[in-house]
C-alpha cells in the first residue's frame, strides 16, 4: 500500500520502479499512460483495417461466404 500524498512511479511496461511524493511524476505518468494508449488505439485501428481488407479480398475471391 502506497502512503498518502505519494505516488508510485511505473514504467510503460507496467513496472513499478518505486516511490515518489513528487506530484510530477504522476503527472508525467498519466501522460506516459496516455500516449502508450493512443499508440495501442492506432495500433488496433491499422490492425483492424488490415482485417477488414484481408476479409473482404477473400470474400470477392470466393474463399469466404
Amino acid at each position: 500500500m502506497v502512503a498518502a500524498g505519494r505516488v508510485p512511479e511505473i514504467e510503460v511496461d507496467g513496472n513499478v520502479k518505486g516511490v515518489t511524493g513528487d506530484d510530477g511524476a504522476a503527472v508525467e505518468n498519466s501522460t506516459r499512460a496516455q500516449t502508450v494508449g493512443d499508440s495501442v488505439i492506432k495500433r488496433s485501428a491499422r490492425i483492424r483495417g488490415a482485417y477488414d481488407r484481408l476479409t473482404g479480398e477473400l470474400f470477392e475471391r470466393g474463399f469466404i461466404v
